[in-house]
């Protein structure tokens, strides 16, 4: 292999991040780049020998080019990391995780990571409090509910990201492949959660998240995702036993529905919230706060779309 860690990064039709980000990276860390739609033909003003680009004519869709990116270094490292193009490192971060990976034997490293707006603003971040290391499925079970960590802090072994396989391509189109495939190294392999914030992961106001959130596609994707993990773990890892899957799905599709909800909500689009919840089932084993949540919203948005 030669490479102990390589960076390799989906992109689409943002040549400018790409190069922040590319800034951020160390000229001594492998790093490829699946440039969809071949927007970065023409070269990139940060020319360095451990660039590497694959232009495509015709656009792949979303997680097919995640995985295109995943393949390119697949066979030339020992672990990879696959940030979004707008993401974004912070200063020292490879040393840091390669201290990690020459001292801790493990499938996944996860880091913490800043969350960013367009504007570089600083609007959150997430950061274990203390480092852990759990054999498979514990991992899971910290992150059963909330997938916390992001993608440009989570580092996969590459035989390990071989042996389970990459993004699930063919059941997401929206959402969820990135949680289902942090979910499904979790349930199989041994992770480090490492409590120090390496990168900052960019959100933005007018996303795709924002704007389908609130749909039943979305919620489709979120069951497609909690079924796959229910089968696997019912097959490999021995958790989910009785009431456990019923509690676990319905638990993310209320969280996901109810984030749904208040996006429609701060719009102030009452009639469209109530429209959107009357469609979706109710997640009667979610937690008992997480369904108090849902009513408590759909109540003030009844008034409002009364008064209104």
């Amino acid at each position: 292999m030669g490479n102990k860690l390589a960076v390799a990064i989906p992109s689409y039709n943002r040549r400018l991040f790409v190069e922040r980000l590319l800034s951020t990276i160390p000229e001594d860390i492998l790093t490829v780049v699946s440039d969809n739609g071949a927007y970065l033909r023409e070269g990139l003003s940060c020319k360095r020998k451990n660039i590497r680009i694959e232009s495509h004519d015709v656009v792949l869709d979303v997680f097919d080019n995640w995985n295109f990116a995943l393949n390119m270094v697949l066979d030339e490292c020992d672990y990879l990391v696959m940030p979004s193009d707008d993401d974004l490192y912070l200063s020292g971060w490879s040393e840091r995780v390669l201290k990690y990976i020459d001292k801790i034997d493990a499938d996944i490293f996860i880091f913490g990571s800043k969350v960013i707006d367009e504007f570089e603003n600083v609007v959150g971040e997430y950061s274990e409090d203390r480092l852990t290391v759990l054999e498979a499925p514990l991992g899971f079970l910290k992150y059963k509910y909330s997938v916390n960590a992001r993608m440009p802090s989570v580092f996969f072994r590459s035989k390990f990201i071989r042996k389970i396989g990459g993004y699930d391509s063919k059941a997401f189109k929206l959402t969820a492949a990135d949680s289902e495939l942090i979910q499904r190294a979790l349930l199989l392999g041994r992770v480090a959660f490492i409590p120090e914030v390496i990168s900052c992961y960019r959100v933005w106001s007018g996303g795709l998240t924002n704007k389908k959130i609130a749909s039943e596609e979305w919620l489709d994707e979120i069951e497609k995702w909690t079924d796959k993990i229910i089968m696997i773990g019912q097959s490999n890892a021995g958790i989910f036993t009785g009431t456990f899957s019923e509690n676990y799905a319905d638990e993310i599709y209320a969280r996901n529905l109810y984030e749904g909800l208040v996006n429609l909500y701060r719009r102030e689009e009452y009639r469209g919230l109530l429209s959107f919840k009357s469609k979706a089932r109710w997640p009667k084993k979610a937690l008992f706060r997480t369904r108090l949540r849902i009513v408590r919203l759909v109540l003030k948005a009844k008034i409002l779309s009364y008064v209104g």
